[in-house]
């Protein structure tokens, strides 16, 4: 919306604020899952982030005292709002920037929520860490309360990444707050006959829509929509039905702790029930969270391996956004079918889907998706990769 235009412009804070009174939502978020609170975080613009979230003066007369608390809690709220592709809240995003002004003042407001994780069970510590940042890691220990053990079991704690990077000094500061073990750190390498075996792994990180079960009113959809509220395309979505909303992110976040928890079953469940509810409420038509829908059902199947009906569900998600002609959207539904396709030795077809990918991407906006293509390209021409090291793919 423009609170996204005016923070990455870096317009005066004072046509934020103005912005903000005329109701714009602080919580809507871009197709990165971006809210305006993200990106003022992404370049520790403290003062951006400080214009997007102040309180209105009660002086104000423009304003009733109910409508500026009402303002000053959505403001709050986006703060707990979730970017699409690793679930990181802007506290999260500031440490792994390592922006240091951005990360005191959330904590001054009280909203850090320094333990909670991503969507891959990594915490705001595990961030500073692999960083090697010293001073920010006795800020967060110290100051912050970070749990020196956090995050998922299933995954290396902070000392196992500082273990791994070699920093003595934070190993001696984690391990002086009860810092434990839980596995060790090693590069992968593969050899050429394990090019199957690599395809294989790469299965989608399926966080559409992140939202913490702090923010009442989810984006349903996360296209960029240059309007003052969160108006999805079809025109009988104006109405805003609570109930639907509320059951929509409901479902959104059970399916998201249940791919963190590796339940699958009730993952493919509540994906198969929001695709149900997104039809019925765009009446069958083109819709970009009908494609969502479809992806994310299709990564379920991608993960237990059964990659016929993965396929099917991922050529559905590119047929509803080619009548969109999102292009963006088809680049990604073409990289997933050409995953699918690699691991079943199509290496043609393979090939075909992500040149696809790769021509539809914008360039200055999709380098690091460009780059897992382009290594996806030259291990299917040379069957040859001497290490893989990012098992993640592509979102709608």
């Amino acid at each position: 919306n423009l609170l996204h235009v005016g923070v990455i412009r870096s317009v005066a804070y004072v046509w934020i604020r103005l912005l903000l009174m005329r109701n714009v939502n602080p919580c809507t978020q871009d197709k990165d899952g971006y809210t305006p609170a993200h990106y003022a975080v992404e370049r520790d613009d403290v003062e951006m982030l400080k214009a997007l979230t102040v309180r209105f003066h009660s002086t104000v007369q423009v304003l009733e005292d109910t409508e500026i608390t009402n303002i000053h809690h959505r403001c709050l709220q986006a703060l707990a709002v979730r970017e699409k592709f690793g679930g990181m809240t802007p506290f999260m995003l500031a440490c792994k920037k390592q922006a240091e002004k951005c990360m005191r003042y959330i904590r001054e407001l009280g909203l850090a929520f320094v333990n909670e994780q991503d969507v891959y069970g990594d915490t705001a510590l595990h961030y500073i860490v692999t960083r090697n940042n010293v001073a920010l890691t006795n800020y967060l220990v110290d100051e912050c309360g970070a749990d020196s053990n956090g995050g998922d079991g299933q995954r290396p704690s902070p000392l196992d990444i500082a273990l791994y990077t070699g920093n003595i000094e934070i190993q001696k500061k984690l391990k002086k707050h009860n810092g434990q073990s839980r596995c060790r750190i090693e590069k992968r390498t593969h050899s050429s006959s394990d090019v199957t075996s690599k395809f294989e792994h790469l299965t989608l990180n399926s966080t559409t829509n992140n939202i913490t079960p702090l923010v009442t009113t989810p984006t349903i959809s996360s296209s960029f929509v240059e309007c003052d509220s969160d108006q999805v395309e079809n025109p009988r979505n104006i109405t805003d039905d609570q109930s639907w909303t509320a059951h929509v992110f409901d479902l959104q976040s059970k399916a998201i702790q249940s791919i963190v928890a590796t339940d699958f079953t009730k993952a493919f469940s509540c994906y198969r029930d929001l695709l149900e509810l997104y039809k019925q409420k765009y009446c069958n038509m083109s819709h970009v969270d009908i494609a969502r829908a479809n992806n994310n059902i299709g990564s379920i199947y991608h993960r237990i391996g059964e990659y016929a009906l993965a396929l099917s569900s991922y050529e559905e998600a590119l047929r509803i956004v080619s009548n969109l002609n999102n292009q963006s959207e088809m680049a990604n539904c073409e990289s997933n079918i050409g995953l699918i396709f690699a691991i079943q030795n199509n290496d043609t077809a393979a090939l075909e889907h992500f040149q696809k990918a790769l021509e539809l991407m914008n360039p200055a906006q999709n380098i690091n998706k460009r780059a897992k293509l382009t290594r996806f390209i030259e291990i299917l021409k040379t069957k040859h990769k001497d290490e893989c090291t990012d098992a993640q793919v592509f979102n709608i």
